[in-house]
């Protein structure tokens, strides 16, 4: 008899030890609750994740996103078919095992979430793409907020070369530069690779390359597996310009007019820019592939681009400046130009962008004050200082005072205003479309000393 009940009873809770597992893995309606489960199916499907921090029984905006947005039918629809859901809980009374309490707080930890609900769309490996939370106006314009955060951005590589031919020739019209175009075996070229590691790894040709030319990179590799129709776009352009060997640096007019011809070449970056710029030199883009024209004071233009932000601030009144705490000295912003800089510590691009703050801020330490603005606690962007070298001045503003009235959506966030408090430049400062370079700097600054002369001389 003992036997005969043991069996059944066993068979239940093998039965209930499944469920508890299927249960710590799902939270309902399509959400996951292990990370790594996520980043498996954002692997898998090539969909981001997105991951919801959240106090599901005791945080009121938490509660209104998930009642006004995640169960409605329409988000489930479009969740389905553009996103992998990971659910992150910090409950107060609901009940959570003690390895995902640990799990959890793990994760908090790691991307800097101080808030609830706090959402963050991480691709396959965890880097943050995108953040956003709560927003009123229902599922619709939630989703549609979000689709804006995920659009699709111009393929580039790591080192930020174009590797579509299309793309390469857009930004070519749009900036006015040629296309530095780059035949290469990445991975069996022994003087492709020596190429690379000699001048296009360098911070001499980087600077070079951001201010003179588009890069484009066509790649022929042996083992390193390329997109079919990159693949397709490469042989097909290895072909029409007769590309025997590798590597082939060609220099081509947004109309694919060879404009000069190059390749492996000693003496490093200095001496293979200097031949480049000889080869450029005489470039004149077609009518109507130019940049837009300059502000009639001389500013830079205002070109069409993803602002990621709200409003377009460009040639108007800039915001009051908003700041609730400066981490550093205030400084004087009297007859300076500004450069308002909305970042976060758990922000890769941010991060990034740091060095070349600081080397802006040295090179015009004169006539430009750059202001860091993290939305984070103090004691996070303190302790972060602490290990970074940040030579500009920083602070805090959690209640998001100056970037809400921008509506900035993404960030690093930039703004660069002239003295008159006229917003002179806006966006992404690493944009392809329109990056914030020295060379822009220089020209808002001297535009603004023109100015001010003028008035001087009018008063």
């Amino acid at each position: 008899m003992m036997i005969r009940a043991n069996r059944p009873i066993t068979t239940v809770l093998s039965v209930l030890a499944l469920a508890l597992s299927v249960t710590a893995a799902h939270a309902g309606d399509g959400w996951l609750t292990s990370y790594e489960e996520a980043l498996a199916k954002a692997k898998e499907t090539g969909k981001p994740v997105l991951t919801d921090f959240t106090g599901s029984d005791w945080c009121g905006w938490c509660i209104r996103l998930k009642k006004e947005v995640f169960d409605t039918d329409a988000f489930k629809t479009w969740a389905g078919e553009n996103v992998i859901l990971l659910e992150l809980d910090y409950p107060q009374a609901k009940p959570q095992t003690a390895a995902m309490k640990e799990a959890n707080k793990a994760l908090l930890e790691k991307y800097g979430v101080t808030g609830f609900p706090t959402i963050l769309f991480l691709d396959a490996q965890g880097q943050v793409l995108a953040k956003s939370g709560y927003k009123a106006g229902g599922a619709e314009a939630w989703i549609a907020d979000a689709q804006s955060l995920l659009a699709p951005k111009p393929a580039l590589t790591e080192e930020g070369w174009f590797i579509s031919y299309e793309e390469a020739v857009k930004q070519s019209k749009a900036t006015g530069k040629p296309i530095m175009t780059n035949f290469t075996g990445s991975d069996w070229c022994g003087w492709c690779i020596r190429l690379k590691d000699e001048v296009f790894s360098k911070d001499e040709f980087k600077a070079w390359a951001k201010e003179n030319v588009v890069l484009l990179e066509l790649d022929f590799p042996r083992a390193k597996k390329l997109d079919p129709a990159i693949a397709a776009q490469n042989k097909e352009l290895g072909a029409k310009y007769a590309v025997r060997g590798y590597p082939t640096i060609l220099f081509l007019g947004a109309d694919g007019e060879v404009l000069g011809k190059s390749g492996y070449r000693e003496g490093g970056p200095v001496a293979w820019t200097a031949n480049a710029s000889e080869l450029i030199a005489a470039y004149k883009p077609a009518e109507g592939d130019a940049a837009p024209a300059a502000d009639a004071g001389g500013y830079p233009p205002a070109p069409k681009k993803n602002l990621y932000a709200k409003n377009d601030l460009r040639g108007q009144a800039a915001p009051a400046l908003a700041v609730e705490q400066w981490l550093t000295a205030q400084p004087s912003t009297q007859g300076k130009v500004v450069l308002i800089d909305f970042w976060a510590t758990w922000c890769g691009p941010c991060r990034k962008a740091i060095p070349e703050l600081n080397q802006f801020q040295q090179a015009f330490k004169d006539d430009l004050v750059i202001i860091g603005i993290s939305d984070e606690p103090a004691e996070k962007v303190k302790a972060f200082m602490e290990t970074t070298p940040i030579e500009y001045a920083m602070a805090i503003d959690t209640a998001k005072a100056m970037s809400e009235q921008v509506g900035v959506q993404g960030i690093p966030h930039a703004l660069v205003i002239s003295t008159d408090g006229i917003v002179r430049w806006q966006g992404f400062p690493n944009s392809q479309d329109d990056p914030l370079t020295e060379a822009v700097l220089r020209r808002i600054i001297d535009a603004d000393k023109a100015a001010r002369q003028t008035q001087a001389k009018a008063e």
